[in-house]
């Protein structure tokens, strides 16, 4: 027979489980039938999404309470009908997010159950990496709480301001007289971000004016990542890092990424790609000179492409690299010869970074020991394809440096 812990299919089926139960026992906040015509509003549409989720979620309670209340035979028929209800709820899930938060964002004055749903949604786009779609949530939610006690909500703010690099509101928080009470609870990785914030804000102005520049230019070579999930598009700062971008370019154009795991994978840290692949080796047949010690290198912020260093900090692999989950300000070069683990930092995510935090975790901190280890039973994702898709009307050499 199957076991109860069977029945926890994916994570994000909980939640939605979690996200419209939370309303299914309300009853009179919506009426009608669940479902509207294209042209409806956006109230009609979160009412019909709400009312067809709570079907869905009693749906899944049905068969749930059935397959274990059955005799042995009849338990299987059940069985059977559990992953049809719950993929139907999670392709709903997706429904009703985009419903709440459309009417959400046009609702004038929304009520208190709307405002939970929504702040619901904004924890889960948070956890899934969503970070810039939850930080809008909160702003908005943010607006309906003028007076009173709303020191929590502001420092989940701060939390999502430090992790989509607006260091001055993140800023602007810790400067609050019962900021450092309330940090003090968080977990070592988050507690970290926002302390960060006052160094990160400086380094940041710079990096702001340079993007402010490129962005007006609008010549930066770009690459396409093809996720299952969607593409990521990143520039690469071919002015800062020329060695490493014609490096890079290069590896992509032979097709070495295409195939290439996302591993190691740790949330809120860092996604590393191109050390193995599922098509064919990846070959480590040559160093490239770390360019991380120039007076103009780039800084570590979440996005931010960077190679790892070797050799004392000297050289770089020429095929694995890292999109940075989070800021980490302990990459970046700190000015000295004794500095032997400044990396490059050679481009960042213009878009799609959404899918580069969703892809399956692989590796996970001890916050006691600091110590890494391999998550049991995951499967990494990978890059299907890797395309240039835009490059500068030069040809790009770099130096090869021979391995040893």
């Amino acid at each position: 027979m199957i076991s109860p812990f069977e029945f926890k299919t994916t994570q994000k089926i909980l939640v939605a489980f979690a996200l419209i139960a939370a309303f299914v026992c309300q009853p009179g906040i919506v009426s009608g039938q669940g479902k509207v015509a294209d042209g409806e509003s956006a109230k009609a549409k979160y009412e019909a999404a709400l009312l067809e989720g709570r079907e869905l979620v009693k749906a899944c309670r049905n068969v749930s309470l059935r397959f274990f209340d059955s005799s042995r035979a009849d338990s299987r028929k059940w069985e059977k009908k559990w992953p049809v209800a719950t993929k139907a709820l999670a392709d709903h899930k997706v429904v009703f997010e985009e419903a709440a938060v459309n009417w959400f964002m046009e609702c004038k004055q929304p009520d208190n159950e709307l405002i939970q749903v929504v702040s619901l949604i904004s924890s889960q786009f948070y956890d899934d990496g969503d970070a810039e779609r939850s930080w809008k949530l909160l702003r908005k939610i943010r607006q309906y709480f003028p007076g009173g006690d709303s020191t929590m909500l502001d420092l989940q703010i701060a939390i999502v301001a430090a992790k989509t690099n607006r260091f001055d509101e993140a800023l602007a928080f810790l400067q609050r007289p019962d900021a450092r009470e309330a940090i003090e609870e968080l977990e070592p990785l988050e507690k970290s971000m926002l302390l960060l914030a006052p160094l990160m804000a400086e380094k940041w102005e710079r990096e702001s004016q340079l993007r402010e520049a490129e962005a007006k230019a609008d010549d930066l070579p770009r690459v396409k990542f093809e996720l299952e999930a969607g593409e990521v598009i990143v520039e690469l700062f071919e002015n800062e890092a020329p060695q490493t971008v014609a490096n890079f370019l290069s590896r992509v154009e032979s097709g070495l990424y295409d195939g290439s795991y996302c591993h190691p994978h740790i949330k809120d840290i860092v996604m590393q790609s191109g050390l193995v692949s599922r098509e064919r080796e990846i070959p480590a047949d040559y160093l490239i000179k770390n360019e991380s010690r120039r007076e103009d290198s780039r800084s570590h912020f979440a996005g931010s492409l960077t190679m790892a260093s070797l050799k004392g900090g000297k050289e770089t692999s020429s095929t694995g690299f890292a999109i940075m989950m989070a800021a980490n300000p302990d990459l970046d070069w700190n000015r000295t010869e004794e500095d032997d683990a400044s990396q490059p930092v050679f481009g960042r995510v213009v878009s799609g970074m959404k899918y580069v935090a969703g892809l399956p975790v692989t590796m996970e901190i001890d916050p006691e020991t600091n110590e890494q280890s391999l998550i049991k039973e995951s499967v990494p994702g990978y890059i299907e394809r890797a395309t240039v898709i835009r490059k500068r009307n030069h040809e790009y050499t770099f130096e090869k440096i021979q391995s040893q």
